[in-house]
Formats: structure tokens, C-alpha cells, sequence
């Protein structure tokens, strides 16, 4: 199973992930010099990617306690940086310039950058407390669903991929979706319920498991 209750700090792997994703960033920064796309599309995209790799230190090395694998690792590092290349790739050599599409792609990508990002720190805070130790985090963000951090990095990729022009590039978003919903979620689902019994099984009843208010 991929989600443990052994609390480690899984330097090792964590650094691999996030040097994966610093060669990924070091590509954009090439893109907005050797192609011809419009400029302020290849400094919005670089943005994006440099948010991302930001936010996902601070949830590797500050919010997530639990050990990780090294196959985890070189698979969310391999698959993650292949995204951001292929984003910044053919957005970069997008030339015209920004429309009302990327004003949506910027709010998506902010308002899912904020769901996944708050929504940990959240939880982070919670459990800090020593009263709240070996209880489940319902609350915040996590009120209106139980995966509310994965639906955050949905939203926040169909605003990558929007501000792209490239339509196809929405399949990136859509595979995210459909993995949590049938590999990540059903695992984690599985955790929680042998962790929390009674609590968790309370909490699925009344909550949505990805989208808010649909699923």
C-alpha cells in the first residue's frame, strides 16, 4: 500500500522529486529565450511552473509526515516533470498574445494552487495539536470534500493547460482526475478506513469524495 502510518523523513526521495522538477523549471527558462512564442505568454507559463515547484517543496518537506518510497518518488518525479515539459514546450511557442481564456487560466490556476496548498496547511495546523493526535481531519477545506487537495491540483492544471492554447494539453488534467479517482483515492480511502474506522466511515457518508457538491 503507498499510504503508511510510518512517519519518516524520506530526504532522499523527496530530493529527487524536487530535483526532477528544478531540471523541469531549468527547460522553461531555456524556452524563454530560444523560442519565438509571445513573451508575456512564456513568463505566465514559467510562473506556473516555479509556483508549482514552490508549493510542492513546502508539502513534501513541511506538510507530508509520512515515509516515502523511492519507486514513489522516481514515479511522481519521472511523470510530473514529463507535464511541465510538455506544458512549457508548446506553450512557450504559443504566439498570440493574452486573451480572456488565459484571465480564466490564471484564476483556475490560482484558486487550485490555493485548494491544495491551504487545504494541507490546514490539516498541518490541526494536527499539531496534541488533543487532535489519532483523530481524522474533517474540517476546512476538507468540509467539502475528502480529497479537496487533489481536486485543487485538477483545477489548477486545467489552468496550465488552458493558458497553452493547445486544447489536447486538457488530457492532462483529465488523466490526473481519472487517477485519483480510480487508483489514488480508492488506496487512500482504504488507509484512512483501517486508521480511523467509525470516524472515517462517518465522514465519507456526508462528504464527496473529489468534486465539491457532485462526486
Amino acid at each position: 500500500m503507498m499510504f503508511t502510518s510510518e512517519h519518516k523523513q524520506s530526504l532522499g526521495p523527496k530530493i529527487l522529486i524536487m530535483t526532477a522538477l528544478s531540471f523541469a523549471n531549468a527547460y522553461g527558462w531555456l524556452m524563454i529565450y530560444s523560442v519565438n512564442g509571445n513573451l508575456v505568454r512564456r513568463i505566465l507559463l514559467l510562473s506556473f511552473a516555479i509556483i508549482y515547484l514552490l508549493r510542492l517543496s513546502a508539502t513534501l518537506f513541511i506538510f507530508l509526515k509520512r515515509r516515502m518510497s523511492w519507486q514513489e518518488a522516481t514515479l511522481i518525479s519521472t511523470v510530473m516533470s514529463i507535464i511541465i515539459i510538455v506544458l512549457l514546450y508548446y506553450g512557450a511557442r504559443q504566439p498570440s498574445p493574452l486573451n480572456g481564456v488565459d484571465i480564466i487560466a490564471i484564476v483556475l490556476y490560482l484558486f487550485g494552487s490555493y485548494l491544495n496548498t491551504f487545504s494541507e496547511y490546514q490539516r498541518h495546523r490541526w494536527k499539531k495539536t496534541s488533543q487532535n493526535c489519532g483523530h481524522l481531519y474533517t474540517k476546512g477545506l476538507f468540509r467539502f470534500s475528502m480529497h479537496i487537495n487533489y481536486f485543487g491540483d485538477v483545477i489548477l492544471f486545467t489552468g496550465f493547460a488552458l493558458v497553452t492554447h493547445h486544447l489536447v494539453l486538457l488530457l492532462i488534467p483529465f488523466m490526473m482526475m481519472l487517477n485519483f479517482i480510480f487508483v489514488l483515492i480508492p488506496s487512500l480511502d482504504e488507509y484512512l478506513e483501517n486508521k480511523y474506522s467509525t470516524e472515517f466511515q462517518a465522514y465519507a457518508r456526508c462528504t464527496k469524495k473529489l468534486i465539491p457538491f457532485i462526486y
